[in-house]
């Protein structure tokens, strides 16, 4: 989670999350474009939580 928009993309820029691996170059760089015009142009003025989901998976061994 992080508290903006904004916030989000910055922490995308360093790309350090697996999700995106099977990305290209390029699908990755119009991803974070579309972020990038999100904050740019239709941001709100006060920031708010980004929230992500993520499936997740447990195997327990019996």
């Amino acid at each position: 989670m992080t508290a903006s928009l904004d916030e989000y993309r910055a922490r995308l820029l360093t790309r350090p999350q697996s999700k995106f691996t099977h990305l290209t170059d390029e699908e990755f760089r119009a991803g974070l474009a579309l972020v990038e015009a999100a904050v740019r142009d239709g941001a709100p003025t006060e920031p708010r939580p980004v929230v992500e989901r993520h499936d997740v998976a447990v195997f327990v061994r019996v």
